[in-house]
């Protein structure tokens, strides 16, 4: 929830800092590089020893999931801008903080620290094409052009952290990680300040659009977070991986999708991605505690 005040600081300054836009993409490169540091190739390995799962996750968080906001906000008649809001969001890769919230219900960390670090690397070259098929027919888009900027933003700076980190033997996270951690708040901080801005002209309208969108952000988010639970279900038995499978599946960098909207979609894009800035920290509060509760009465021993 700490972002909400930055938000509406940029909401309130408008013009002022919507002007700053030109240095999203930097600010966003600095922020995977300093999240990169923390990304282990080694908790890979858990992949290697289950090998379906990559590529059934990359299918359903991001072809399935995508579909899905498509096909429920279209069928709700949002604007074809707010749809690509809501598809972009489920593109875009896991949050990392996923994987704070799998270790606080004590879910399997070293799954969720894998999976995030898989679909951030991959993810950026899913994006520009799931996009251009679904919206090929409403908006002209060019592919190559924004999948080119996504690697510099996104999956340059996270693998060149991850290299450097490996080539030094953590060397460099002992040494910098934490300088970098209190620049990359910085620049999260800055980038919601901007960010809000951008959106400001159309929040400022307060046209029913923009009561809808939040209220659909707020459905769709508690959506995700039970549809990606019973997923989990499915593929899992143990409780730790169940826990480790909803959050990922359901809690997305909407930082990084708002800085996407920014650079290639209209204003109400990138206010799907504030929307969903207010719902889903809260959410994963109580989801986490919710699906912790029904796991541990369906684990626990019955007593005869």
């Amino acid at each position: 929830m700490f972002c909400i005040p930055f938000l509406l600081l940029g909401m309130f300054l408008g013009e002022t800092v919507s002007g700053l836009a030109f240095a999203i993409p930097w600010l966003l490169g600095l922020l995977m590089f300093s999240n990169g540091l923390g990304l282990r190739l080694q908790d890979l390995r858990i992949l290697r020893q289950k090998p379906w799962l990559l590529p059934v996750i990359l299918a359903l968080f991001h072809v399935v999931m995508p579909a899905i906001a498509l096909g429920i906000t279209t069928a709700l008649g949002f604007p074809t801008d707010a749809v690509i809001g809501f598809v972009l969001l489920a593109l875009v890769p896991m949050s990392a903080t996923a994987a704070v919230w799998t270790g606080v219900y004590c879910g399997n960390l070293t799954l969720s620290m894998a999976l995030v670090l898989a679909d951030t690397i991959i993810t950026p070259f899913f994006i520009p094409y799931i996009l251009t098929l679904f919206f090929a027919a409403e908006v002209v888009m060019d592919p190559f052009h924004m999948l080119w900027g996504l690697f510099w933003m996104l999956f340059f700076p996270t693998t060149l952290a991850i290299v450097c980190n490996r080539l030094t033997n953590g060397e460099m996270q002992r040494v910098a990680g934490k300088p970098l951690a209190f620049v990359s708040q910085l620049a999260v901080f800055s980038l919601l300040v901007i960010n809000g801005g951008v959106v400001a002209p159309f929040v400022q309208e307060s046209n029913v659009l923009f009561f809808l969108i939040f209220g659909a952000s707020f459905v769709l988010g508690a959506f995700w977070f039970v549809f990606s639970f019973m997923l989990g279900r499915l593929l899992f038995t143990e409780g730790g991986d169940v826990l480790a499978f909803m959050f990922t599946g359901a809690m997305r960098t909407s930082t990084t999708g708002m800085v996407i909207a920014v650079a290639y979609f209209p204003p109400a894009v990138a206010l799907v991605m504030v929307s969903s800035m207010f719902f889903q920290q809260a959410q994963a509060v109580w989801y986490g505690k919710v699906a912790r509760d029904w796991l541990d009465k369906r684990e626990r021993p019955s007593v005869e």
